[in-house]
């Protein structure tokens, strides 16, 4: 899982807040290519969740890679990250409809974010491409029913 943050040094707290969703698909984007220059086919799936820090009103996001044994080393994903610090956590148990379901509920408490969000047309929580909806689910009528790529 990656925790990346912007640093209030760097950037002010309404540029991060634009910024957010277009920084997450440009490290995205880095990591894919990263990979593939290493022999990897496929980009990664993940899926994304984004917070606002209590003490600061910054945007940060948790990003998780359910079912990946190997994203990149830690030197390359912090330099692909370049506006503070990046949180970068290997292995554990992690299910990922908990994950998402923690992040999302701690944000109602928070308006400043909420109001940030609707400003710039930020979305919660995002899927990678790679996620796909399962037909037989859908045609049942659940809201969020996902297979993960294996």
């Amino acid at each position: 899982m990656l925790t990346p943050t912007f640093d209030p040094s760097k950037i002010s707290r309404p540029e991060a807040w634009r910024i957010v969703g277009r920084e997450l698909r440009r490290l995205e984007n880095g990591i894919n290519q990263h990979r593939k220059r290493w022999g990897f086919k496929e980009a990664v799936a993940y899926m994304e969740v984004k917070e606002c820090g209590k003490s600061n009103g910054y945007p940060h996001f948790h990003v998780v890679y359910p079912g990946l044994k190997y994203l990149a080393d830690w030197e390359v994903i912090r330099g692909l990250w370049g506006h503070g610090n990046i949180d970068i956590n290997y292995g554990g148990s992690l299910k990922p409809a908990s994950y998402a379901c923690k992040y999302i509920s701690k944000m109602g408490a928070n308006n400043l974010g909420l109001m940030y969000m609707g400003k710039y047309g930020i979305k919660l929580y995002t899927f990678s491409r790679r996620f796909e909806y399962l037909q037989e689910d859908k045609e049942k009528g659940w809201l969020c029913a996902w297979k993960f790529p294996s």
